[in-house]
C-alpha cells in the first residue's frame, strides 16, 4: 500500500473517531467519597438535550444509584457524580443525538473503578486522603459557593487561588467566588489537582446566549396562546 494511501486512512479513521461524542472523566483514579468531573464533547453539533433521566450507573448488570447532575454550555456538556462506595460500574448515557454529516445516535458507555487508596504512617496507621467538592458544576446567577468538605482521616493541604488552607477530617469549608468571566474553571490542588467548571451569568460586562438553545424545541406557541387564555379567564372570574 502505498505511503500517501496510508496517510489518507490514517486521518480518515482520526476523524471517525473524534467526530463520535466521547465522554471524559478529569479523573481517572477514583476514591470513595470524591466527586466525579466529566465532559461530554463532539466535533459535531447536539441534537437532542441530554437530561439526567439520560444517565444510569450499573454495577456489573445490577443498575445502582449515585447522585449526579449534568449542563451544558458551549456545546459541552459538564457532568458530575457523587461517588460514595468501592466497586467496579459503569455509566451510561443512552441514545445521544449529534448531527455530523447527518443525525446519528450514540449510546455512551465507560467503565471506572471507585477503591481507597490507603496510606501508612510511621505509627502503621491506615490513612485516607478524600476530597468532596460540593456542587460538581456551578450554572448561576446568584453569588457562586463551593464547599469542601475533607472525607479522610487525615487533614488535607489544600490551595486555591494563591489561597491555602488546611482542612481537618470530617470538616467542611465554604469558599465564595467571584468570576469576572461567565465560564471559567476553579482551580483546587491538594492531593491531585481538581477543576470546577463555573458558569456564571452574572458576570460583567458580558452577554449570554441560552444553554440550551441549539438543541432545545421549539416551543408550541398555539398551547402557550391557550394556555394564557385561561389564565386569563380565570383572573377575570
Amino acid at each position: 500500500m502505498k505511503r500517501g494511501t496510508i496517510i489518507f486512512l490514517s486521518l480518515f479513521l482520526i476523524s471517525i473517531v473524534t467526530a463520535v461524542p466521547s465522554l471524559k472523566f478529569q479523573n481517572e483514579q477514583i476514591r470513595p467519597g470524591e466527586t466525579i468531573f466529566a465532559t461530554i464533547t463532539t466535533t459535531g453539533e447536539f441534537t437532542k438535550q441530554i437530561e439526567e433521566k439520560d444517565i444510569s450507573f450499573y454495577e456489573g448488570r445490577k443498575q445502582v444509584s449515585f447522585e449526579s447532575d449534568i449542563t451544558f454550555y458551549n456545546n459541552t456538556y459538564y457532568l458530575y457524580i457523587y461517588t460514595t462506595r468501592q466497586g467496579n460500574f459503569s455509566i451510561q448515557i443512552a441514545d445521544v443525538l449529534y448531527n455530523e454529516n447527518g443525525l446519528k445516535s450514540l449510546t455512551i458507555i465507560k467503565p471506572f473503578n471507585i477503591s481507597n487508596e490507603i496510606i501508612i504512617n510511621e505509627a502503621n496507621e491506615s490513612l485516607k486522603k478524600i476530597l468532596s467538592i460540593k456542587p460538581g458544576f456551578i450554572f448561576t446567577v446568584e453569588t457562586p459557593i463551593i464547599k469542601l468538605i475533607n472525607k479522610g482521616t487525615v487533614t488535607l493541604n489544600i490551595t486555591y487561588n494563591k489561597n491555602k488552607l488546611s482542612l481537618e477530617p470530617l470538616t467542611t469549608r465554604e469558599i465564595i467566588l467571584n468570576p469576572t468571566q461567565i465560564f471559567s474553571y476553579f482551580n483546587i490542588s491538594s492531593y491531585k489537582e481538581f477543576s470546577v467548571p463555573i458558569i456564571y451569568l452574572s458576570a460583567k460586562n458580558t452577554t449570554f446566549e441560552s444553554r440550551i438553545k441549539k438543541i432545545d424545541l421549539k416551543p408550541d406557541t398555539e398551547l402557550i396562546f391557550a394556555e394564557l387564555f385561561v389564565i386569563f379567564s380565570l383572573l377575570v372570574l
